[in-house]
């Protein structure tokens, strides 16, 4: 996997192999959309990647000018690929890893008051997650007051248009992936 845009465009995340902690890579096409939208909402963002996997938008959106990344893993493997990573693109000052569940890890960013500018949630398919992390979101008040939540989901997963103070702004679809785009 590469990083397709920015100061480190062209530059290769290490990625799991099929088997160990495997997860299902975002496509460059689909990578590089979500960020022609998103454009200039990137720099100097503060950016939470939950269920970061191989970590592809939260390093895109360091390469573009995101002020700082917090990844968020479950799959210890995977964590151990994300610090890897940070590690050789000299990106340990601007990213932290967290090993933990997604959904306790929104709860406890909610009672210490932090917030994001840009959130990308990007769950395994087919188990409710992502209109799960969107109603976590809301409830724990971690969207910043001119934030957005990217969230990819299989296309025929229903997502609210509104939840709570966030309003569906933009969808689309590529092939059986749908991204929703939701601000304030």
């Amino acid at each position: 996997m590469r990083i397709i845009g920015g100061e480190l465009k062209g530059r290769i995340i290490k990625s799991p192999q099929r088997g160990q902690g495997y997860v299902r890579p975002v496509q460059d096409k689909i990578k590089g959309a979500i960020f022609n939208i998103l454009q200039d909402k990137v720099v100097g963002a503060n950016v939470l990647d939950l269920f970061a996997g191989s970590g592809a938008f939260g390093f895109e959106s360091l390469s573009r000018g995101a002020q700082q990344v917090l990844f968020v893993e479950s799959d210890w493997k995977l964590v151990r690929l994300l610090e890897e990573n940070l590690r050789l693109l000299g990106l340990e000052e601007r990213g932290l890893v967290l090993h933990d569940n997604v959904m306790d890890v929104i709860e406890d960013l909610g009672i210490t008051e932090k917030m994001f500018d840009l959130i990308f949630s990007d769950p395994p398919y087919g188990q409710g997650l992502a209109k799960l992390s969107l109603l976590r979101a809301v409830e724990c008040a971690i969207v910043s007051e001119s934030g957005f939540l990217v969230t990819e989901s299989h296309k025929k997963e229903e997502l609210p248009e509104v939840i709570g103070n966030l309003v569906l702004w933009k969808r689309r679809l590529y092939g059986g992936t749908a991204v929703s785009f939701y601000r304030r």
